[in-house]
C-alpha cells in the first residue's frame, strides 16, 4: 500500500507503508491518485526508487495503469513519456488506452519500435498518426506506413519533418498522389533527395497549373500564357538535367525520352552552358550510339559526323547548326584555357550562324537566332536579379 506524507520542507512525497495489495494506495479522490501516480512515476523515470524497491514500484506501476479514471492514468504517461524506464507491457497498455493517456507515449517512447508505430498508423486514426508525426526522427518504414494511410495534412507534415526517412519510392507515391496540391508539391522541391526525374514532372505539373489559371489566362490569354509555361518548363527542365548527379541522370533521361520531353532546346540549353558530358548521356541514350563515340564526335567537332548524328537523333537542321557552334566554342575555350561567360558564348555563337548567313544567304538561320536572342534576354533578366539582391542576402 502507498501512503502520502509530507516532508520536512513541505513537499508531497510517497512513501511505501506495506507490502502490495491488490489496491494501488489508500482510498483517495481522482486528483490526489493522479498527483501521487506522477510523483511516484516521475520517481521511477529519473532513477529516484532505491534498487531494491524498483520491482514493486513497477508493479504497482501497472496497477495504476488500471485505475478507472483517465486523468490518474494520463499523469502516469505523462510522467513516463520518452523515459526507457518503464516496462514494454505498461508501455503497450498505454499505448492502448484512450487518446488522451496514448499520445504521450506514442509521441515519445523510446520502446516502441517501427513494428508498433506502423501498426499505430495503420489504425487510421488522424490523431494517433499526428503523434507518431512528433516523434523526433521517422524511419522509412514508418514514413512509408504514413504516405499510404494517405492524408493529405499527415504527409505535407511528414515532407517537413526534420529527421524523416523518406525513400525515393515513398516520394513518388507522394507525387503521384499529390501532385496537383500545391502545397506538398513545395514540400517535394525543398526536399534536397528528390530524385531528378520526380522533380522534372513536378515541374511540368507546377507550369501546367499555373497555365490553366484563371489569372495567367486572364491577364495574358491562353495561348501566351501556355508558351510562357511551356519555356518556363522548359529552362526549369534544363536546368535539373544539367544539375542531376551521375546516379539520377539515367532515370531522368529515360523519364523524359518517355515523355518525349528530350527536346531540341534542352540540348542546345546544355551545349550553351558547357554541359558536354551531360550533352553526351542525352544523345548516347537518343540514338543508340556508343557514349564513347558520341564523345569522340563533339571532341572533333567535324561537321559531316556531327550532322549525321544529330539527324539520327532527330533533330531539325537549325538546331544542328547551334548545337554545332555551341560545342565548338567551348573546344575552342578548352583549348585556350578559357572559361567564358554565358553572355560571352551567346556572342560567340551569334557571331558564327551571322557569318554563315553571309556566305550562304540562302539559308534561314533565323530560328537559331531567334533563340539565342531568348537566351540572352534570359541570362540578362537573371544577372539582374542578383544585382538587386540585397547585400547581405548576396553574401
Amino acid at each position: 500500500m502507498l501512503r502520502p506524507e509530507r516532508s520536512r520542507t513541505g513537499r508531497r512525497r510517497i512513501i511505501m507503508a506495506e507490502p502490495v495489495g491488490s489496491n494501488w494506495c489508500e482510498p483517495a479522490s481522482a486528483g490526489q491518485r493522479a498527483e501521487w501516480a506522477h510523483l511516484l512515476a516521475s520517481a521511477y523515470a529519473n532513477g529516484f526508487i532505491p534498487a531494491g524497491d524498483r520491482d514493486d514500484v513497477a508493479e504497482i506501476l501497472l496497477q495504476i495503469a488500471a485505475d478507472p479514471a483517465a486523468s490518474v492514468r494520463r499523469a502516469l504517461s505523462s510522467a513516463l513519456a520518452g523515459s526507457p524506464a518503464p516496462s514494454r507491457d505498461l508501455v503497450m497498455t498505454l499505448v492502448d488506452d484512450v487518446h488522451s493517456v496514448a499520445l504521450p507515449q506514442i509521441s515519445q517512447s523510446p520502446l516502441l519500435a517501427d513494428d508498433d508505430l506502423v501498426e499505430i498508423v495503420r489504425r487510421g486514426q488522424r490523431k494517433l498518426v499526428d503523434a507518431v508525426l512528433m516523434r523526433a526522427s521517422l524511419s522509412a518504414p514508418v514514413a512509408a506506413a504514413i504516405v499510404s494511410a494517405g492524408e493529405g495534412e499527415s504527409v505535407l507534415t511528414l515532407l517537413r519533418h526534420p529527421d524523416a526517412r523518406i525513400e525515393a519510392e515513398s516520394l513518388r507515391a507522394i507525387a503521384d498522389r499529390f501532385a496537383g496540391d500545391a502545397e506538398i508539391r513545395g514540400a517535394l522541391f525543398d526536399r534536397a533527395d528528390l530524385p531528378a526525374a520526380l522533380r522534372q514532372r513536378l515541374l511540368v505539373k507546377a507550369s501546367e497549373a499555373v497555365a490553366g489559371s484563371f489569372l495567367a489566362a486572364g491577364v495574358l490569354g491562353a495561348s501566351e500564357s501556355r508558351r510562357i509555361c511551356e519555356e518556363a518548363s522548359e529552362r526549369g527542365t534544363a536546368t535539373i538535367v544539367e544539375e542531376a548527379s551521375r546516379a539520377d541522370l539515367e532515370d531522368l533521361i529515360d523519364d523524359l525520352l518517355l515523355q518525349r520531353a528530350l527536346s531540341s532546346a534542352i540540348l542546345l540549353r546544355l551545349a550553351c552552358s558547357g554541359s558536354l558530358d551531360t550533352l553526351t548521356e542525352c544523345l548516347t541514350r537518343l540514338t543508340g550510339t556508343s557514349a564513347r563515340r558520341v564523345r569522340s564526335i563533339l571532341v572533333e567537332s567535324r561537321r559531316q559526323p556531327f550532322n549525321a548524328l544529330c539527324a539520327r537523333a532527330g533533330l531539325p537542321s537549325e538546331a544542328t547548326a547551334l548545337l554545332f557552334h555551341a560545342v565548338d566554342v567551348w573546344r575552342a575555350a578548352d583549348h585556350r584555357g578559357d572559361t567564358p561567360t554565358p553572355n560571352e558564348v551567346a556572342a560567340r555563337i551569334m557571331t558564327r550562324l551571322a557569318e554563315e548567313m553571309r556566305k550562304d544567304p540562302s539559308r534561314s538561320m533565323e530560328p537559331a537566332l531567334a533563340f539565342l536572342r531568348g537566351l540572352s534576354r534570359e541570362i540578362a533578366r537573371t544577372n539582374g536579379l542578383r544585382d538587386r539582391r540585397p547585400r547581405a542576402q548576396a553574401a
